[in-house]
């Protein structure tokens, strides 16, 4: 699962969950990007943003089982037959001969909700902060600096 944060139109932010599907085997190339998953956001009440956060990912008797939080403050879980799961969120099937965008369209009401977009294709370049235990790719995002290019 990858998340982004999105800003809404009404100033807050929103967290989106999407399914990917990448190689197994080095450089672990993403494959395809699904679409949004459906998950059940609330606010957080300390610092005001919508959240779902996925933390579980597995198959279980041939269904998609993802566990979450909402809202910084329940648990949640999805399930769906893997099936079902893969005709809903990866509806796009593509021959491995036929070259395409590797994500799944972004669904019309999603759009709505999104505030002084002008690209969802933006870019995000980050450099590490030169401070103790921050040198290197892999540091925690606190020790990065980001932005964003369109």
């Amino acid at each position: 699962m990858l998340h982004t944060a999105v800003h809404r139109a009404d100033g807050g932010k929103e967290y989106w969950n999407y399914p990917y599907k990448f190689s197994m085997k080095p450089p672990y190339e993403i494959l395809r990007v699904g679409k949004k998953l459906p998950l059940q956001i609330n606010r957080n009440p300390a610092y005001g943003e919508y959240v779902a956060f996925v933390t579980t990912v597995l198959v279980d008797h041939g269904d998609v089982f993802i566990g979450y939080g909402s809202g910084d403050s329940s648990s949640r879980t999805f399930r769906m037959p893997h099936a079902e799961f893969e005709a809903r969120f990866f509806p796009r099937a593509t021959s491995f001969l036929e070259e395409v965008d590797v994500a799944e369209d972004v669904d019309a009401e999603d759009l709505e909700l999104l505030g002084g977009v002008t690209s969802l294709n933006a870019t995000r370049e980050c450099v590490s902060r030169s401070l103790h235990g921050c040198q290197d790719d892999l540091t925690p995002a606190v020790c990065r600096a980001c932005h964003v290019r369109a």
